[in-house]
Parts: C-alpha cells; sequence; structure tokens
C-alpha cells in the first residue's frame, strides 16, 4: 500500500485488513450446524462419563468438596500459564519467520487457534487459520505465518515425544501398560514417524516434500485404476508442503533462535503436567509426582490418537484407568479427571472462545474505505 494521496478518479480498492476477509481465510465461529454437532459430541461424552462413573459420583464430589482451595487455585493459575506459555511459543516460531505482532495480539491468536484444534480434528492444522487472517490484515506474509506455524506444532510434538520417552519406562517399571496404552503408543509411533520422514524429505529440496506431499494421492490412483475406478486429478497446490520445506530450512538456518523455541515446548509440556500435578495434590493423593508424570502421558497420548475432537472420552477414561491402576479408587479418579480437564480443556476453550468472536468482531468492524491507488 502506497504512502501517496489519493487523486480523483482513483479507483478504492479494500486494504490488505478487508483482503483478509476472503471466503478461504475468515476467522469466524463455528457455523450453527457445526456448533451443534460439537455441543451433541460434547453431551454425549460428559453423559458417557457419567454413566460409566453413576456409582462412583458420590464420591468424586465428596473428594471434590474436601479438595485443597489452595491446590486447585494454583490448578487454575497453572491453566492461564499453559496458554501464555503456548503464546510465547507461538510468539517465537512466527518472529524466526519475520511475521511480528504485538504479543498481546499473539495471545488472543492463540487462545482463538486451540479452540480451532480442539472442536475440530485436524491434526493441529485448523488452529493456523487466525494466523494466517492476521497476517493478511497486517500486511505480512501468509506463507511465513504457515510456516511459523508449523514449525510451532513440530517442536511441540517433539517436546510430547521426550515426555512420553520418560513416562513410558516408569509405566513399565510399575507394571502397569496397558493393551490399550501398547496400541495407542503403536499408533502414535506410527504418526511421529510419517511426520519425520516430512521433515527429512523437506530438508533436503522443495522437489522431494512435493514428491512426498503428491504420494497419497497417486497411491490413490493406483488402487482407483486397480479397481477401473476414475482417478483423482493431481492437485497443483504445494502450498502445504511448501510451507513444511520454509519453516524447517529457516529452523537450520537460525539455529541460536530456535533454542527459545525448544525451552518454550519443552515448557508446554511441564506446565501441563504440573496442571495435573495441582490436582492430583489437590485431592490429597500420595506419590503424586510420578502419578501425574504417567497419567498425563497417556491422557495427552489418547488425546492425540483419539478419534473424537479435543480427545473427549479418550482423554477420560485412559486418565481414569491409569489412575485406577495405582490403586486411586474410582471415585476419586473421576474426581480429579474431572477437575483437570476443566483447567486442561473447558476454560481454555472457553477463553479460546471469546477469542476468536473477538477477532471476527474487529474484522467486522473493518473501515474499507482506506486506500485508494492509481488505476493503470
Amino acid at each position: 500500500m502506497t504512502n501517496a494521496l489519493p487523486r480523483a478518479g482513483a479507483r478504492p480498492v479494500v486494504d490488505s485488513t478487508t483482503a483478509a476477509m476472503s471466503d478461504s481465510h475468515r476467522v469466524e465461529p463455528p457455523r450453527s450446524r457445526r456448533g451443534l454437532v460439537l455441543r451433541v459430541v460434547v453431551l454425549l461424552a460428559l453423559l458417557a462419563f457419567v454413566v460409566v462413573n453413576r456409582n462412583e459420583l458420590p464420591l468424586a464430589w465428596r473428594a471434590v468438596q474436601s479438595a485443597s482451595v489452595g491446590w486447585l487455585f494454583a490448578a487454575f493459575v497453572l491453566s492461564l500459564l499453559w496458554l501464555v506459555n503456548f503464546a510465547a511459543l507461538q510468539d517465537r516460531t512466527q518472529r524466526v519467520l519475520g511475521v511480528y505482532r504485538p504479543f498481546s495480539r499473539t495471545i488472543q491468536l492463540a487462545a482463538a487457534g486451540h479452540f480451532l484444534n480442539m472442536i475440530t480434528k485436524s491434526g493441529g492444522m485448523a488452529g493456523v487459520v487466525p494466523y494466517n487472517a492476521d497476517a493478511r490484515a497486517s500486511g505480512q506474509s501468509a506463507h511465513r505465518s504457515t510456516a511459523g506455524y508449523l514449525l510451532a506444532e513440530l517442536v511441540n510434538h517433539l517436546g510430547f515425544v521426550i515426555t512420553l520417552m520418560i513416562a513410558v519406562p516408569m509405566i513399565v517399571r510399575d507394571g502397569r501398560l496397558s493393551v490399550a496404552d501398547i496400541v495407542a503408543i503403536v499408533v502414535f509411533v506410527v504418526l511421529t514417524a510419517g511426520f519425520l520422514v516430512g521433515v527429512i524429505a523437506a530438508s533436503r529440496s522443495q522437489e522431494s516434500i512435493r514428491a512426498l506431499h503428491a504420494w497419497p494421492n497417486r497411491v490413490g490412483n493406483a488402487v482407483r485404476r486397480r479397481f477401473r475406478r476414475p482417478e483423482r486429478a493431481e492437485s497443483p497446490d504445494h502450498s502445504a508442503a511448501d510451507d513444511l520445506h520454509e519453516a524447517v530450512v529457516v529452523a537450520r538456518r537460525h539455529r541460536r533462535a530456535m533454542v527459545p523455541v525448544v525451552l518454550h515446548a519443552l515448557a508446554h509440556q511441564f506446565v501441563g503436567f504440573s496442571v495435573l500435578w495441582a490436582v492430583v495434590h489437590a485431592m490429597g493423593l500420595t506419590n503424586g509426582t510420578s502419578i501425574a508424570i504417567v497419567t498425563y502421558a497417556i491422557g495427552t497420548l489418547f488425546s492425540i490418537v483419539g478419534v473424537l475432537p479435543g480427545g473427549l472420552g479418550f482423554t477420560e477414561l485412559s486418565m481414569a484407568a491409569t489412575l485406577a491402576s495405582y490403586g486411586v479408587s474410582r471415585g476419586e479418579a473421576a474426581a480429579v479427571v474431572g477437575v483437570y480437564r476443566l483447567f486442561q480443556l473447558w476454560i481454555p476453550l472457553a477463553l479460546g472462545g471469546i477469542a476468536l468472536r473477538s477477532l471476527s468482531s474487529r474484522r467486522a468492524r473493518v473501515d474499507v474505505n482506506a486506500a485508494f491507488v492509481d488505476e493503470r
């Protein structure tokens, strides 16, 4: 956008903020149909949790009533700190890619992005939408903003890999590893292996990651030819592959700048564990640290491999089963899981919904009569 004053006869155009309002990059709350589906899923998950633990609810309620208010407040503060650190992680990766914005703005975007990730099963990619729209609104590169977001997701994933590597030996040592845990770990290892293959391809060359990006469609077409079904045209859009390539290349080029990113990713896991640790202590459970580490890792694992958004159902049942395997009564386990999910899921979800609504309201207030360019 030029700094020249508009001349008579010049053609009005929308500015960069208004450009971010295009249909493909809108930041808006879920549509009414999606919202209805979300509410039904949440209600079914809550109903299932209540039915499974119906005989333990009185004991769970008594455990909550006798919980330490100080430790519960600590868990609440830690849940807010988790969101702030998550925003700091995103802020660092965005800056590494050359996208700058006020930190208060990044907190808002992080909350909104987390909200979108929790209500969809998108592998964490739904959360990129607010960042892209904001980058366009501020006249910055949406491509680099996406690459920064992918870089944060990549490092954060590796942070959880480290957490799981710490927790699994503890589970095996204690003899608490169940068949369901083994299946979830295998699925996670397969997902991580595919993730690493993509990173390696992206680090080699842009052509390598583009070829890998096109591979699933080619395999699908080979199967369709086998069964004499119509083939799907290969998409010329390699933007996702290009964004990953950009993220990996920049990370390798700016190794020093990546140190704070890695520290924030590790802090992300540590603070997440600390929320559960505070809840466990609030309920007066002994050996709270080891139980919290294992239960946090298993709960997070099942939230990743589970098929429902936000890990609904999978997270609650896996955490309750893990706590029970350590001798925690079902009533106390239900209390721990319910309170933990309040701080870990529902409060951040509410804050994210507010942030997303605020972003949408801000976009709606944009003055579209701000800029003019010469018609040539």
